[in-house]
């Protein structure tokens, strides 16, 4: 039996509904692995770190109790935007009194389910890599 016109445009309906769905689905809390090395030395790595993304597509890491080159510790709060396809836009990272530059690296990307960062961080004459791997 073939399916009428109706029955077509129903499933079509139903299919893009649930691609559109899927799509929304990236806000939520994303718990994974921060790693973070200042000008290529050894790496400090987090395990059980969160990232948190919110229904407005606002993404947030923040880097608890950072200490760099002598400074007092403090949060680093990072946020950017994500578009449709899940790519970041850098929004405004804070590291108490200091001024920082960062870029997110290609690849840099929240989806569904898995949210990998990769952000180089330019402060005091020093490059800091960090890098999030993360699931939801």
């Amino acid at each position: 039996r073939q399916m009428c016109i109706r029955d077509r445009i129903f499933t079509l309906l139903m299919l893009l509904c649930t691609i559109s769905v899927f799509a929304a689905n990236a806000a939520g809390t994303y718990t994974g692995r921060l790693t973070i090395s200042v000008d290529g030395g050894t790496p400090t790595v987090k395990d059980g770190q969160n990232v948190i993304v919110t229904e407005s597509d606002i993404v947030t890491l923040t880097i608890p109790d950072f200490s760099y080159s002598g400074y007092p510790k403090a949060d680093v709060v990072i946020t950017a935007s994500k578009d449709a396809t899940g790519n970041l836009t850098l929004k405004t990272i804070k590291y108490g009194f200091l001024r920082l530059s960062a870029k997110f690296d290609d690849g840099s990307k929240v989806s569904d389910s898995n949210c990998n960062i990769s952000l180089a961080i330019s402060a005091v004459l020093q490059k800091i890599e960090v890098t999030f791997v993360g699931t939801k």
